[in-house]
């Protein structure tokens, strides 16, 4: 028998009212069912609204013709009815007296005015909970806010079962649960972007959001530009403060989490069998509390966590990790760690590697002795700052670490444990990082302050960002750690030249004429008055380089075979000490002795016996390596005298080293 489109979708209606045993509708016959249909659709009486695919909601009261509940209701009904709620410009808050009906069926858009413009109060009743049969569907909400919502098992607020659950621009407030105490998702997926969770709670774990599915399940949970504030999970063995991912992966971009509190794992972020990416975000002020198990005051992650451009900042965990603690590796690029606190295992905790770029850590502390940092089986750091008060960083397992650090700095004069490798720690001086401030950017960061050896400093690495944590671009040579400072050196002052006197010219005396004798006259002498004659004084410049000398680059210097002598630099010119060369010698001296890693500017003076001492002018700039020293441009000095190097730092801090230059021997 053929069956018309009508009856197919009734006989479809049929049976999801079977399914929810409705109004004894289950033992009703095809026919019965289909009748009462057919005189629900055809009832003159019945709004009009509600047999349309967008519905509106025109009054304020919690059921009949008009209401969220009813169109709820419809939608439940008839898939077709009522897939798009909206609400009049007239409905500002809605108050429920009881539970809100659990919808199932295909997708539903419900969306409001605006967060600000709309108050649904739930009253401790449950909210919006949707349940899909066929994996594909969609719960969207947007534009209003959803109070004191109260769930006995998942999602105070909302909750949306095998189907893509999408939230913007709502507000949830003092909502509860057993697991997600303003949303809950059982498998597909769950997008948050522009949304405020305040003062949620739950009697088990995640506070505020809670994600569930299996291990495989293709879908994501995306956060974007959202704030949690003071949610929690309040129980010594519960999990997650704030959000709780379970066998899948967690982006967060843009969002901060503050004072959200746990029990156990994770004061805002709790995710098992997944990754966690975090970008551009704040953590400030979380925390777990049991002392027994209390990890990651901030984030948890079982397997990789990655971490971009981000500040943790006064976050605490009962046990370990103040900040992050992680199962697998974990990666920190262009990012402030600062003022976190734990017993044990440093800011940052993991059973893998830790990698470290352009990274600043600072002022972390712990109870137990345990390193500030991080403490990991092994690192990987670039550009980094440590700027700790004791132990910065320690192998979780030491006897199998492999430890590799690239240029990073710390402020420690004494880094030394058991299975630790740290470079740069002695005679550093002090960084000079500002307070967590506002520096510009969207999180709060630590600026390094005029003088710091930091600036400038960084060196190019395989993971060198193009900006710095406020997206400000780096310049060469970039600054280390998380906040780029432009580079400036210190200026050379322009020499005044010292001229050349020409030798005095003996003057010529004028003869005194012979008198004739006269034996009539007496003879008169005439005084000669010799004239003094002033020397010509011409003034020659300096040029660069000084007068006799030669700059060896290039294919030059190969050729011209220079020799590398060593010499540790002196304070003062008097007590330099003096390489000796022979005139038209290669030479490039290896200056020891300088701080280490500091842009260095070289000039020279030049004195002979025929040539007073002149001022000094520059023949280049260079940089101290890590063992303080640096390699001189290469020169090759055509007369002998005395050449005198002197290399300045951009702390206006001066070294000397003298190259005295002797004629050449003549063949025998």
């Amino acid at each position: 028998m053929e069956i018309s489109s009508q009856e197919q979708v009734m006989n479809r209606a049929a049976r999801r009212l079977s399914r929810r045993r409705l109004g004894g509708l289950a033992g009703m016959s095809l026919v019965a069912t289909t009748g009462l249909l057919g005189g629900y659709l055809g009832n003159p009486r019945m709004p009009r609204a509600y047999a349309a695919a967008t519905c509106t909601v025109t009054t304020s009261t919690d059921s009949g013709v008009g209401s969220l509940r009813q169109a709820l209701t419809d939608h439940d009904l008839l898939d077709a009815n009522c897939s798009t709620i909206n609400f009049a410009s007239s409905v500002s808050t809605i108050t429920l007296a009881s539970n809100l009906p659990t919808v199932t069926g295909s997708s539903m858009t419900i969306t409001g005015p605006g967060s600000g413009s709309l108050t649904v109060n739930l009253s401790g009743k449950s909210g919006i909970h949707m349940k899909s049969l066929p994996l594909g569907q969609s719960l969207s909400i947007s534009g209003l806010t959803l109070t004191g919502g109260n769930a006995s098992d998942r999602g105070g607020a909302v909750y949306g079962y095998n189907m893509n659950v999408v939230i913007s621009d709502v507000t949830f407030t003092s909502n509860t649960s057993s697991a997600g105490g303003a949303v809950a998702a059982n498998y597909g997926s769950l997008d948050i972007s522009n949304s405020t969770f305040t003062s949620n709670t739950s009697r088990n774990s995640a506070g505020a959001v809670s994600f569930t599915t299996t291990d495989g399940d293709p879908g994501t949970v995306n956060i974007a530009g959202s704030t949690f504030t003071n949610n929690s999970a309040p129980g010594d063995y519960s999990n997650a403060g704030a959000v709780e991912v379970a066998a899948n992966d967690l982006n967060v971009s843009s969002s901060t989490f503050t004072g959200n509190t746990t029990g156990s794992n994770g004061g805002a972020i709790f995710v098992t069998s997944g990754d966690v990416t975090l970008t551009d975000s704040t953590f400030t002020g979380n925390q777990t509390t049991f002392w027994r198990g209390g990890d990651g005051g901030a984030v948890r992650g079982t397997q990789l966590v990655t971490v971009n451009s981000s500040t943790f900042s006064g976050n605490t965990s009962g046990y370990q990790s103040g900040a992050i603690r992680a199962g697998s590796n974990v990666t920190l690029t262009n990012s402030t760690i600062t003022g976190n606190s734990s017993t044990t295992g440093g800011a940052v905790s993991s059973d893998g590697n830790v990698t470290a770029s352009f990274t600043t850590f600072s002022g972390n502390n712990n109870t137990s002795g345990a390193p500030k940092s991080f403490d990991a089986a092994s690192y990987t750091v670039s550009n980094s700052i440590f700027n700790e008060t004791g132990l910065a960083i320690y192998g979780y397992a030491p006897g199998a670490a492999t430890f590799s650090f690239f240029n990073s700095r710390s402020a420690l004069e004494n880094n030394t444990r058991t299975g630790l490798v740290f470079a740069d720690t002695a005679g550093v001086a002090p960084l000079n990082l500002g307070a967590l401030a506002n520096n510009g950017g969207t999180t709060l960061t630590r600026l390094p302050g005029a003088g710091s050896p930091v600036i400038g400093a960084a060196r190019p690495a395989p993971t060198t960002p193009t900006v710095d944590q406020r997206g400000v671009t780096r310049t060469s040579p970039s600054t280390m750690g998380a906040v780029h400072v432009a580079f400036t050196p210190t200026p050379t002052p322009t020499p005044t030249p010292t001229p050349d006197p020409d030798p005095t010219p003996t003057p010529t005396p004028t003869p005194t004429p012979t008198p004739t004798p006269s034996t009539s006259v007496a003879p008169v002498v005439v005084p000669v008055v010799v004239p003094v004659v002033t020397p010509s004084v011409v003034s020659t410049p300096i040029v660069l380089p000084p007068v006799g000398v030669v700059l060896l680059t290039g294919a030059a210097r190969v050729n011209a075979q220079v020799v590398e002598v060593e010499a540790p630099a002196s304070t003062t010119v008097a007590s330099a000490p003096q390489v000796i060369v022979s005139a038209g010698s290669a030479v490039a001296p290896v200056v020891s002795g300088l701080p280490a890693r500091t842009p260095i500017v070289a000039s020279m003076s030049v004195s002979s016996q025929t040539r007073a001492k002149s001022t000094f002018v520059p023949i280049g700039t260079t940089r101290s390596t890590a063992a303080g020293q640096v390699k001189v441009p290469a020169f090759k000095a055509t007369r002998p005298g005395v050449y005198t190097i002197r290399l300045a730092t951009p702390a206006g801090k001066a070294f000397y080293v003298k190259v005295k230059v002797t004629a050449k021997k003549s063949a025998k």
